[in-house]
């Protein structure tokens, strides 16, 4: 079975969409994902930590049920969260601290994928650029920060409008 590592950015969007009850994007990338697969959080929490800080804003009742129910569905499921890559490399590359952990999931789980609308996991360099040269990186595929991460961990880095498309390979 395929990991996944969902970001908290792709969490929020998935999370206002239920709340709305208006699926979008963020519902049917977390589709896709079931379809094929289970989105891995670290044993010790950090990352569903954040998820629950970055989605909290409304009912966050709701959202801790929706993850103890896709627990108990085998669609989410704890990974050990590992050493690798190295604190020192990833800091670098100039990947801000709170999203190694991402990367160390991703590592540790052997996920096929880092889901993510998060610049700092498609190319950190671009942190202050416009919005629109950020948007043109994203669709591009491209990022240095992104081929890094697929060189250490073995993970493609797409974003929530990708995820459809690249799961639809695994059939």
């Amino acid at each position: 079975m395929n990991a996944f590592v969902v970001d908290a950015n792709v969490v929020h969007v998935f999370q206002e969409e239920r709340v709305r009850e208006d699926p979008g994007i963020g519902s049917a990338a977390i589709s896709a994902v079931f379809n094929i697969g289970f989105v891995a959080l670290d044993a010790e929490e950090k990352c569903q930590t954040e998820w629950m800080n970055c989605a909290l804003a409304k009912y966050p009742l709701n959202l801790m049920d929706w993850i103890a129910d896709r627990m108990v569905d085998g669609k989410i499921k704890y990974c050990p969260l590992g050493d690798q890559p190295s604190f020192k490399e990833m800091t670098a590359q100039g990947i801000p601290k709170p999203d190694h952990k991402w990367i160390r999931l991703a590592k540790s789980s052997s996920a096929v994928a880092v889901i993510t609308n998060d610049i700092d996991l498609i190319d950190c360099k671009l942190k202050k650029a416009p919005a629109k040269i950020k948007a043109k990186i994203r669709a591009s595929g491209r990022g240095q920060t992104r081929r890094y991460i697929k060189r250490q961990t073995g993970a493609d880095v797409i974003c929530c409008e990708e995820v459809e498309n690249f799961c639809s390979g695994f059939g």
